[in-house]
């Protein structure tokens, strides 16, 4: 293919890229929201609003922790040794206040702390 021709099927698919790519991304953005909603509200349903609430609060704590510990030096291990961290931190804080929550369930209420605390 000449060099003419590669131009063109590149400025063609800039184009389908830069016309295609934001709607797509909207609604993938919109779908996932909605997940994490219907799971949000499970979990509510599961353990009840006052330790649903509680376990956020404890999370984004423990969130805050990790990324103080990170950015102190703490942490010298970035992303995966903070989620273990922030885990551990809040595992034993729920713990300590009678609130016993599977890790899967502490995984997904840590990732809704980061999204609330780094998140749009």
């Amino acid at each position: 293919m000449s060099e003419e021709l590669w131009d063109i099927a590149n400025l063609l698919l800039v184009a389908v890229l830069t016309i295609g790519l934001p709607p797509i991304l909207t609604v993938m953005v919109s779908q996932m929201k909605a997940v994490g909603s219907a799971l949000e509200d499970k979990l509510r349903q599961d353990m009840g609003d006052k330790n649903y609430d509680f376990a956020r609060k404890i999370m984004l704590d423990a969130v805050m922790a990790a990324e103080q510990n990170g950015a102190t030096g703490k942490i010298a291990e970035l992303g995966e040794a903070k989620k273990k961290f922030a885990l551990a931190a809040a595992q034993k804080a729920l713990d300590d206040n009678g609130i016993y929550i599977d890790l899967n369930t502490l995984d997904t209420i840590l990732e809704a702390a980061v999204n609330d605390a780094f998140g749009s």
